[in-house]
């Protein structure tokens, strides 16, 4: 996680939002101090869906569709994952060019690069 931390080339400001997934990871990977269950699992008496991890400082384009949008403007931002809004099926993004920071649920995600690296 420390890696992607650097790799991601986000400002310090930002590491609150790191050290936030990570505890959401730790909270949902089995460990043998509960006979591999996660805590999740302890808590909640089912397993978590972990199809929804991705790559902590990624690029990622969020759904920018309103009804009252021409077909020639974007219909995507361009945003960075910084990762989960607790309580709510959506993730936390960073707008790249408004410096932003908004929920969004319809997310296409390019874990490969990390859109503030140079």
């Amino acid at each position: 996680m420390l890696g992607e931390l650097f790799q991601s080339k986000l400002s310090a400001s930002y590491w609150t939002y790191a050290i936030l997934l990570v505890v959401f990871l730790i909270n949902r990977i089995p460990t043998p101090l509960l006979q591999g269950q996660s805590p999740y699992y302890v808590l909640h008496q089912k397993l978590p869906d972990i199809t929804t991890f991705k790559v902590f400082g990624c690029l990622c384009h969020a759904s920018s569709l309103q009804s009252h949008k021409t077909k020639l403007q974007t219909r995507a931002r361009k945003t960075v994952f910084l990762g989960y809004k607790s309580g709510y099926k959506g993730f936390i993004l960073l707008d790249i060019h408004f410096r932003e920071i908004s929920v969004s649920r319809h997310v296409v995600f390019h874990e490969d690069f990390f859109a503030l690296s140079k």
